[in-house]
Order: C-alpha cells, then structure tokens, then sequence
C-alpha cells in the first residue's frame, strides 16, 4: 500500500508547490512566516463524497509531509476544505467564502459542471487553480490534472484495439451534464 501512496502524495505535492510558485500570498507577511492556506475544492458531501473525501486525506497526507520539512517556502501548509458538494450553485457559495477568508492557492474542483461556475471566480481572486476538471468549457482555467473530455476518446478507443485487440470500438459521450 505504501507505493501506491507514495506516488499519490508526491503528485499532490507538486500540485501544491507548483501553486505556491504560480500565486501570491494572501496569508503571508513578506517574510516567509506565517501559513501557506491551500483550498481543496471537492465534493465532501453529498453522492461524491467518497470522492472528495480520498481527495482531501490526500492533500493532507501532502501537506503534513510538506510540514515536517520545511513546509514551502518556509510557510507551514495548511489544506482548507472547500465543500462543492457536486453543485455548481453549492461550490460558488463555498468557493466565495473561502477565498474572502483567504487563500494562496486552490487545487480542484473535481467536476466540470462546478469547474465552470467557480473556477473562473478562483482566477479573479489571483490564484491559480489546479483542476481535475476534463470538460473543453473548463480550457485556459488554471492547470489541468487529467486529460480533457476530447482527449479520452482517441486514446482508449487505441487501448482497446491494440491493448484488449477489439476488432471496433464504440464510445458515447453525454455532454448535458454540464
């Protein structure tokens, strides 16, 4: 378990310092000191929780390695739960308090369809998000994590063929989730 869990960290601490890099501080004092507060956007409750909440023990599991090193930049990390709950109107609520409460970089939201409604309320604020969102509306929105909606097609209609050996491949794709 422990080389699954070391790969997963380390991809959340790049996540994390490649956000320390790319954002100013709204929580730092100029000289180093003080708590580098990162959002994690996920839907901790609701029919996705299981979700969000393995994606918050990650980002914790990150930040508390980062912490006993020397944090980044020499800031203590600390993982601020941004509850989306899955809902685009719920994720704007959540995002829009905790940005006014301060934040020095975001990682997330999970879903496209909440993706679009606070992401660009994120870039406003001057962070920049790191997304697992994939759907083409959320392009040009921070960083992406994973391949976008266009990407996915061609590459596992490829594995199938010439992984598993299908002779055709079907995939359907239903964008009125967004």
């Amino acid at each position: 378990m422990q080389s699954k869990i070391r790969p997963a960290a380390a991809f959340v601490l790049a996540s994390l310092v490649l956000a320390a890099t790319g954002c100013g501080g709204s929580s730092s004092d100029g000289d180093g000191s003080g708590t580098f507060r990162v959002g994690l956007e996920a839907p901790l409750s609701g029919e996705q929780s299981v979700l969000g909440e393995g994606m918050l023990k990650g980002a914790e599991l990150a930040a508390n390695r980062l912490n006993a090193g020397d944090g980044i930049l020499g800031r203590q990390v600390e993982i601020v739960p941004i509850d989306d709950a899955a809902d685009p109107a719920t994720g704007v609520k959540a995002a829009k308090a905790a940005i006014d409460e301060g934040l020095d970089g975001i990682v997330g939201p999970y879903n496209s369809g909440v993706g679009i409604e606070t992401l660009p309320l994120y870039i406003k604020a001057g962070l920049v998000p790191i997304r697992l969102t994939s759907d083409a509306s959320t392009n040009g929105l921070g960083f992406t994590l994973q391949p976008m909606t266009y990407q996915i097609a061609p590459v596992a209609s490829q594995a199938l063929t010439e992984w598993l050996g299908a002779k055709s491949v079907a995939i359907a794709y239903d964008p009125t989730q967004n």
